[in-house]
């Protein structure tokens, strides 16, 4: 079956808050989660509460690519658990759940994949049951293909001199991976490119802690300790170090 579950991700938008001389531009974000296939993308908004609503639109692999950015703490925390709970109800129920005693996020996310399978050919409560079965098997390589990209997006930002929006999309992928060390060096960077020296010391101890033998770490934290000592040094009257 060509149709798979892709994750969850966002969209950014500006909006004009206010009127005349008070007006202000603002940035607003919208979350989805998103099907695919071979021609592109449905994508279903989800409301306040994260649930995934009936409004939805089809968009080509382009547009997506450029408008979309993934979101891995929301494919963690939401997503993941849902997809699972809502894979056994089906299973218990033979596809035939009561949907009085769905919870709303049950039901919006059933909703959308019974909309998603409508369009395609053969028996669509078995499709929709074998697009929950390889989504929930496939859950952690959708989490890894996602905190890559979110890491992947943060390095370029940072390259071109956009410390704050790396880090945004650096912290997105934290928050689904805290335990990999290697986001924890790049918020490090884009830290040190702040002038926010205390957090990168912080996060680059961290990434230590998780793994002590990570040699670019450490060589950054020894860099850093180094620029300090010629730095007080240089600040000194009689240019002595400081003991």
């Amino acid at each position: 079956m060509e149709l798979r579950i892709a994750g969850a991700f966002a969209t950014d938008f500006g909006r004009t808050r206010g009127m005349g001389g008070t007006a202000r531009e603002g940035r607003e974000r919208l979350f989805w989660f998103v099907l695919s296939d071979r021609d592109g993308c449905e994508v279903f908004a989800l409301n306040g509460q994260k649930n995934v609503t009936a409004m939805r639109k089809r968009i080509g692999a382009d547009e997506f690519a450029q408008g979309f950015v993934p979101d891995p703490a929301l494919w963690a925390e939401t997503f993941m658990p849902l997809l699972d709970a809502l894979l056994h109800i089906l299973e218990a129920s033979r596809g035939v759940p009561d949907v009085a005693r769905l919870s709303p996020a049950e039901k919006g996310l059933l909703l959308a994949l019974r909309t998603a399978v409508a369009g395609q050919e053969g028996d669509r409560s078995a499709l929709l049951l074998k697009l929950l079965r390889e989504a929930v098997e496939k859950s952690g390589e959708i989490l890894f293909r996602q905190c890559s990209e979110s890491n992947a997006r943060g390095i370029r930002l940072r390259k071109e001199n956009d410390p704050d929006g790396a880090l945004e999309h650096y912290l997105v992928a934290h928050r689904a991976s805290p335990q990999d060390e290697h986001l924890l060096f790049n918020m490090a960077r884009a830290h040190f490119e702040k002038g926010e020296t205390d957090a990168c010391r912080d996060l680059l101890g961290k990434s230590l802690a998780l793994r002590p033998d990570f040699r670019e770490a450490r060589a950054f934290l020894r860099w850093l300790d180094a620029r300090a000592v010629r730095a007080d040094h240089a600040a000194r009257p009689d240019g002595s170090a400081r003991t």
